[in-house]
């Protein structure tokens, strides 16, 4: 049987609520790991042209730093996963 774990984070910064995903599937000896950022923003950013011309410029401009915030975010993400299971890799083979 295959556990599941889904554990949410949110953050607000700058006046706007950041949440984010993560499913860990599997056991301890096999597992994988899920992460999923923010809604994806990009259709809508295939839509920046017209929308700057009806003066929604500023959505858009939100919806990039969104977009930013969740890929570093994202890469901060899968360097601690490394790190940690790095570490109870090194544990496990030291007990």
């Amino acid at each position: 049987m295959e556990d599941t774990y889904k554990i949410v984070a949110a953050l607000r910064i700058d006046d706007k609520l950041r949440t984010s995903y993560v499913s860990v599937k599997g056991n301890s000896n096999d597992f994988t790991v899920e992460f999923l950022g923010g809604r994806s923003g990009r259709f809508s950013l295939l839509l920046a042209p017209l929308a700057t011309m009806f003066g929604g410029g500023i959505f858009i401009l939100d919806r990039l730093k969104s977009q930013e915030f969740y890929e570093r975010l994202e890469t901060e993400f899968w360097a601690f996963v490394e790190h940690v299971v790095e570490q109870l890799t090194t544990l496990k083979t030291n007990i």
